[in-house]
């Protein structure tokens, strides 16, 4: 079995889970937007689902609700973005102190 990285698609369904915490599948499909088809994007939810990112809640009426995982909140665009602003606010006040 190989390494799966996130990637297009991927990350954008991670971010806008991670947006609203708790949405439902057909809600997440008509927010994207997405050029694909609903079962592609359903393929690609089922994908993240097996490798531990998003979860899955079953509602009433069998509707289908998605939510981040705890590594699938490392994961989404937004942590590693926010990680990335204070690496780089680290990497600043030390560059300031050892002038």
């Amino acid at each position: 079995m190989g390494i799966f990285v996130p990637m297009d698609n991927y990350m954008v369904i991670l971010a806008e889970v991670g947006r609203w915490k708790v949405i439902g599948m057909r809600s997440l499909y008509n927010n994207l937007n997405l050029s694909s088809s609903y079962s592609l994007f359903c393929r690609q939810v089922r994908k993240l689902e097996f490798e531990g990112l998003i979860r899955s809640i079953i509602g009433m009426g069998k509707r289908k609700y998605l939510t981040l995982t705890s590594s699938g909140s490392e994961m989404s665009p937004e942590t590693l973005a926010s990680l990335e602003f204070f690496r780089n606010q680290l990497s600043l006040t030390t560059s300031l102190k050892k002038s």
